[in-house]
């Protein structure tokens, strides 16, 4: 299938954040609930000391318009910077995004379509069909966890493994997200996030994890959403703490379509 499953983002508009500081705040635990409040803050420690990354790697989208199979390759940077490329033969472009904390900039080269939006926060749901923010997208390939921000949390068995699920709440939502962590309660298997009324928004399976230069990254991950929607992605290379600028962020209106 060609780049079609891509397309719809220059009819549609991309849903944006009405909460762009979604990330930025959270309400203290309540001092009784220690097993709650230890595995969230080993949960915010992953990682944390990434300043940079970059990936290679393989990815197969199916939704309702078919698949798309491709390669792909992408920066980041610790203030939630991203660019991802499409890659095809020889590995040319061709097509990619990126956000630089101020702006969204998409682009197809066949046709050659540019789009730039400002956004802090943009929704991938045009693009891949399941509505994942960037900055959640962006701490998944970093291999940090997204945590959303929540009134209440409290840790439950996972009667599917040996291991917790961890369940943060908000007063006006319910559940917000629903965290599997592993027996020690140390190690992330399996996230679930909810909209308004703990429908599930998303879905994401570590699959396979290894260690580079220190810090522990996805190496295949599953992301889904409850219409079947599916996005697996293998990375096949990740290199930390590289040098990038912000310019490696900004994408340019090509001279023929000015």
């Amino acid at each position: 299938m060609r780049l079609k499953v891509l397309m719809p983002l220059f009819g549609i508009l991309l849903f944006f954040s009405a909460c762009s500081t979604m990330h930025k705040s959270r309400t203290p635990l309540p001092e009784s609930n220690i097993k709650a409040k230890r595995f969230i803050e080993n949960i915010l420690k992953i990682n944390h000391k990434l300043e940079t990354f970059q990936g290679v790697g393989k990815f197969r989208l199916r939704n309702k318009q078919g698949a798309l199979t491709s390669r792909a390759a992408w920066i980041g940077d610790k203030k939630g910077k991203l660019r991802i490329e499409v890659l095809g033969p020889g590995g040319r472009s061709r097509a990619g995004f990126a956000a630089d904390g101020k702006w969204f900039y998409a682009i197809t080269h066949n046709p050659l379509r540019f789009h730039k939006m400002h956004s802090k926060n943009a929704s991938l749901n045009s693009l891949i069909s399941i509505p994942i923010k960037i900055d959640d997208f962006h701490s998944l390939l970093a291999g940090k966890i997204p945590v959303y921000p929540y009134h209440s949390a409290f840790v439950i068995p996972d009667n599917s493994s040996n291991g917790y699920v961890l369940v943060l709440k908000k007063r006006w939502m319910g559940t917000v997200e629903k965290i599997f962590m592993d027996d020690t309660g140390s190690k992330v298997r399996k996230l679930k996030m909810f909209n308004t009324g703990g429908v599930l928004a998303y879905s994401v399976v570590f699959q396979d994890c290894t260690t580079v230069q220190g810090y522990r990254v996805p190496s295949k991950l599953l992301i889904s959403d409850a219409a079947d929607v599916t996005f697996d992605l293998e990375i096949h290379k990740f290199k930390a703490d590289i040098k990038l600028t912000d310019s490696a962020f900004v994408l340019k209106q090509p001279e023929s379509l000015k």
